[in-house]
C-alpha cells in the first residue's frame, strides 16, 4: 500500500546517504532483504475461486487491470465522474 511505498522510498533515500525525516528513522532498521520484500509486494491480489480482485485503494471502473495506473491501486481515495464518464455504468 501507500505506506509500504513511502517506507521503501525513505529507506532508499537513507541508503543513498540522504537525510530522511525523523518519523522515518525506523526504516534504518530494515535489512536489505526487508527492503527487497517490500519492493516485491504485489499491487493487486487475484482470488479466481471467488472471482475477486483485491487492491489497497481503488480501481477505475470499466478499465482493464493492465490499463490501471499503479498509483491509483495504492493511493486512490475517491473517484469523480466527468461528462466523458456519463455513458459508463458506475
Amino acid at each position: 500500500g501507500n505506506h509500504d511505498e513511502a517506507a521503501l522510498k525513505q529507506y532508499q533515500k537513507w541508503k543513498a546517504g540522504k537525510d530522511i525525516p525523523k518519523k522515518w528513522d525506523w526504516v534504518k532498521g530494515l535489512s536489505p532483504s526487508d527492503a527487497a520484500w517490500l519492493n516485491a509486494l504485489p499491487f493487486s491480489l487475484t482470488l479466481p475461486q471467488y472471482s475477486t480482485l483485491i487492491v489497497h485503494a481503488g480501481l477505475i471502473p470499466d478499465l482493464p487491470l493492465l490499463d490501471q495506473d499503479l498509483g491509483d491501486l495504492i493511493e486512490m481515495r475517491e473517484i469523480n465522474r466527468t461528462p466523458a464518464d456519463s455513458s459508463r455504468n458506475w
